[in-house]
């Protein structure tokens, strides 16, 4: 992970020393991405900037690499450079490698890019041919922005907050980009937005060729997801090759010069990484401890798979009740991520800010990204969003599929006209193919082909920037694209066997790890029963020092007052304390975080601060169980054994037998809903509650610690569920 920018000379003047000052500044802006190194070249045409994070050749690896005719830098890593300089006849300076990619570009053209397997965003001017090539790889892993001056001049970086350096660079954030974010990534014929007007984001698998000469731009997309060729292999054949293919992904994805560290959440596809890893090195892994992934159970389940799998494993502890995330700390990781924050962004940023502190020779991260969104891994959760009165237990593949038959029928309509949606399920196939300009593939494949853009217009993009700001390199071995390919040509018989439930992923690794972590069911990252507690963090944020961010952003902004109603947002951030689940409080961060960016482009960005964090030191789970539960509840409550508990008034505890499921009732109004299966025990306790009994007396009868309870009960008193019976 390194960082690259320039300045072209598209049309007008030639370049000066008043643009190769601003070159500087623009890599300054990208300094976290290379912190190690800063080198040039330039010219009258061209000037090039590289910021270096030394991960392969520390000594020898300096970029830009130069040759008689041409010049060239990459930003990430190219995995089969070895096998690649095998076949080149070419004086190669250096052991990185970054260096192929000028002897293939001189040998092959634009064409040498099909034969790179990596992640990678870069840079080569040929300066017989006056030309300059900016290429992005397959799956969008590594970020390139552009754009054109007033004078001209064609700018690019890895960033854009490194082109906002540049004094005429456009400065105008993109509202509707944003807003319509969310729909527009399921439309497979939209391009993807920048969310800056004027600047363009080049798209994943494709090159922008800028020929000095001609003055002309030509951007082409170098390589499509193919879903047509399929092949014909048995499930037990195509099970084998699916693990050969990740095993030698993660076997390329561990080449390095310095020490590699994972992410382990706990789920599937980071333990899964982690047992193939293993083989290879006792490489470190690092593990979120919220009050989110501790009553979701991501981070018992992260320890146990380290621990059968003999690495370390280290738990960044986040007391849910301790006010870590500050206006200042908010700011800084928006101005990272260049993009809306939310809770996940808080988590990794922080995550990656204390891997760099306390472990300086960790300076690459391999990551789970990627197997959800090509081996089914949205499927259930998909499910869940369309159809919340559902229970799970009837949830399946057919119903998957018609799901997504729906939605790709939807998005071929909407491309023609967005009134024709409502006359959908009455339309035939043919008839609607006639609206596509995107190729009619089956709806598991358009499943694949949607969050294929989705991946890289958010998760790739964030996690990017997070662990760049923190002086990381993340790597994705699940988006090794030979493996993505494979996953596109599994043929249709195989569907429902591989891919429901990511089956693909489980019977391919169900030798190497115990059972319970083969089957652990899909749960997003600070998800499910313990979301509240990372909203309500959202929330408290907008809350302290008197709706301080909020205004800062928001309700005093000059800069959005002619774009959003600042009556209804003060309304609807007034309403929010009633609701005991913060839902809303997401879509209100995502427009505090745009408000603060209309401040940046017109004003100073943010500066860094300082966050206390620490590990929380484990060596025996079960053991300790009970210390990590009272440590994670840090009750500030007076709860104690003989505190009496009753029901609010008119208020009551409603099962519904039909969909045994559990409902708190105030006014005869369903106002919350319990999780009978991740909930049971609140639920058992809360049967219990008769206005006499102690708090001890109601433990002992259900058999539950009071740690486990605590922010269930407190939630309860807060939001005047409970109350405690006055002596």
């Amino acid at each position: 992970m390194c960082g690259i920018s320039g300045i072209i000379r598209f049309k007008g003047s030639k370049l000066n020393k008043r643009d190769f000052s601003i070159l500087k500044n623009i890599g300054d802006r990208l300094k976290n991405r290379g912190p190690d190194d800063e080198a040039t070249f330039a010219d009258d045409d061209v000037a090039f900037l590289f910021r270096r994070l030394s991960i392969i050749d520390l000594e020898g690896g300096r970029q830009p690499f130069h040759d008689a005719r041409a010049v060239g830098m990459v930003n990430g890593e190219i995995y089969n450079y070895k096998s690649l300089k095998k076949k080149i006849s070419y004086n190669f300076k250096s052991d990185s490698d970054g260096e192929v990619i000028l002897p293939l570009w001189e040998e092959k053209g634009e064409s040498f890019l099909e034969s790179l397997n990596g992640m990678f965003a870069m840079a080569i001017y040929d300066k017989k041919k006056k030309q300059v090539l900016l290429a992005r790889d397959r799956m969008g892993i590594k970020p390139l922005y552009y754009a054109i001056t007033k004078k001209g001049h064609l700018i690019f970086a890895s960033e854009i907050k490194g082109l906002l350096a540049h004094p005429d660079c456009p400065r105008e954030l993109d509202w509707e980009a944003h807003l319509t974010r969310r729909m527009k990534v399921q439309d497979l014929s939209q391009p993807l937005m920048s969310g800056f007007k004027g600047i363009e984001m080049l798209p994943a698998a494709s090159y922008l060729l800028i020929d000095l000469k001609k003055e002309t731009l030509t951007q082409k997309k170098w390589w499509t997801l193919d879903f047509k060729q399929k092949n014909d292999l048995t499930e037990k054949e195509a099970i084998q090759k699916y693990r050969d293919l990740l095993a030698d992904s993660i076997e390329l994805q561990l080449m390095s010069d310095v020490e590699v560290g994972l992410a382990l959440s706990g789920g599937i596809d980071s333990v899964a990484i982690a047992a193939f890893a293993s083989k290879h090195k006792p490489i470190k892994t690092f593990t979120v401890l919220s009050q989110s992934t501790y009553l979701t159970g991501d981070c018992e389940s992260a320890f146990y798979a380290a621990k059968h799998l003999g690495l370390e494993n280290h738990q960044l502890y986040f007391p849910w009740q301790k006010e870590i995330l500050t206006a200042d700390l908010f700011k800084e990781i928006n101005w990272a991520c260049e993009m809306p924050t939310n809770p996940e962004q808080v988590f990794k940023f922080l995550l990656y800010r204390k891997i760099r502190q306390d472990f300086p020779q960790v300076k690459t991260i391999l990551l789970g990204q990627g197997s959800d969104e090509f081996n089914g891994g949205y499927c259930h959760v998909y499910l869940q969003e369309q159809y919340p009165e559902l229970k799970e237990e009837s949830h399946d593949w057919p119903l998957f599929i018609n799901t997504m038959s729906k939605m790709k029928r939807e998005a071929r309509l909407n491309q023609k006209d967005p009134y024709l949606i409502v006359d959908a399920p009455f339309l035939n196939d043919e008839f609607v193919s006639k609206f596509a300009s995107f190729p009619d593939i089956s709806p598991w494949n358009y499943y694949q082909s949607f969050y294929a853009r989705s991946i890289e217009d958010y998760n790739l993009w964030h996690e990017d920037r997070t662990a760049s700001a923190n002086q990381l390199e993340n790597r994705v071995p699940f988006l090794d694209h030979r493996l993505v390919e494979f996953c596109a040509k599994v043929p249709l018989k195989l569907h429902e066997k591989l891919f429901w439930e990511k089956k693909i992923l489980r019977k391919a690794v169900k030798d190497l790890l115990p059972k319970k972590h083969v089957d652990r069911e899909k749960i997003p990252f600070y998800m499910g029963s313990a979301e509240k507690y990372a909203l309500r963090m959202m929330y408290d944020l907008l809350a302290s020092n008197k709706q301080a961010l909020l205004k800062e952003a928001l309700l005093e902004n000059s800069h959005v007052s002619s774009i959003l109603d600042i009556e209804a947002i003060r309304s609807h951030f007034k309403a929010m304390p009633d609701n005991p689940s913060f839902s809303g409080t997401e879509f209100l961060i995502e427009l505090t975080s745009l408000g603060l960016w209309s401040k940046w482009l017109k004003e100073k960005p943010p500066e860094s601060v300082e966050v206390d964090i620490d590990w929380m030191p484990i060596k025996d789970w079960k053991k300790e169980k009970k210390a990590i539960d009272t440590q994670m509840s840090e009750s500030k409550s007076c709860l104690k054994k003989n505190t009496v508990l009753r029901f609010a008034k008119d208020v009551f505890l409603v099962h519904k037998p039909k969909d045994d499921q559990y409902y708190l009732s105030r006014d005869f109004t369903l106002e919350q809903e319990i999780c009978n299966k991740t909930k049971k025990p609140y639920i058992n306790f809360l049967k219990e509650i008769d206005g006499k009994k102690s708090l001890s007396s109601l433990l002992k009868k259900v058999q539950i610690p009071l740690e486990t309870l605590i922010p269930d009960i407190e939630e309860a008193l807060e939001y005047a569920i409970l109350e405690i019976v006055k002596k």
